[in-house]
């Protein structure tokens, strides 16, 4: 199942920092499709992917949390 897409050259419409470093999103940045979380890079991405996976465990209980 595709959880996120990686988008290359360019912005999104507003200036967000990424949820788990806190650098400003420039171009170039990751979203959760679930979420729709933005994250500056993919390793962002799968930090957070596996801190809620520790949190809230895998398969349906994280499904339904991150929706």
């Amino acid at each position: 199942m595709l959880t996120a897409i990686i988008v290359n050259d360019r912005e999104p419409r507003r200036e967000l920092d990424c949820s788990v470093c806190g650098k400003k999103i420039a171009q170039g940045y990751t979203r959760d499709l679930g979420t729709r979380i933005l994250y500056d890079c993919f390793r962002c991405f799968s930090v957070d992917e596996v801190a809620t996976e520790v949190i809230m465990g895998s398969g349906d209980q994280k499904r339904a949390a991150r929706s």
